[in-house]
């Protein structure tokens, strides 16, 4: 039986090591298998929530809360090796309790990759903008109203 666990950390709070494993996943995925040049990390990171789901220790899903008026939840993945056990809603819904649990019951954004934008509506969110590139990528501003509950 695999052992999952979430947690969610400020980075200062979090080992080198682990924010270290954060990166190198998340470059593995936005930058090389997306073929996306583009700065990875950002000034987001300092004052971002860092989620992550370990699933025997390894890190499986990853996702970052942006505090604000209206959080942001962002550089939201699954690693290639866990993808395909409906991981990424176990990590949505864990990270919006998350961000209810920091933020309160308010509404929360998404820039969602275009190819994703029923997974996230399946999550509570509604589209709010045409779609537009971002890094080269297609996607749409999404957002969660407050008190809406999921149907993943």
């Amino acid at each position: 039986m695999s052992e999952s666990r979430f947690s969610g950390q400020w980075l200062r709070d979090m080992p080198a090591t682990a924010w270290h494993e954060i990166v190198v996943l998340r470059e593995a995925v936005f930058v090389v298998e997306q073929a996306c040049a583009y700065q990875e990390t950002d000034a987001h990171d300092l004052v971002a929530r860092h989620f992550s789901l370990r699933i025997d220790n390894a890190l499986a899903g990853y996702l970052r809360i942006v505090p604000g008026a209206i959080p942001a939840i962002g550089r939201v993945l699954i690693a290639p090796a866990f993808r395909g056990r409906g991981l990424g809603y176990r990590l949505m819904n864990e990270g919006l309790l998350e961000t209810y649990w920091l933020c309160g019951d308010v509404a929360v954004s998404v820039s969602a990759q275009a190819h994703l934008r029923d997974f996230y509506q399946r999550l509570g969110f509604v589209v709010i903008s045409d779609v537009y590139l971002e890094d080269g990528i297609p996607h749409c501003a999404m957002q969660r109203q407050p008190g809406v509950a999921a149907r993943a």
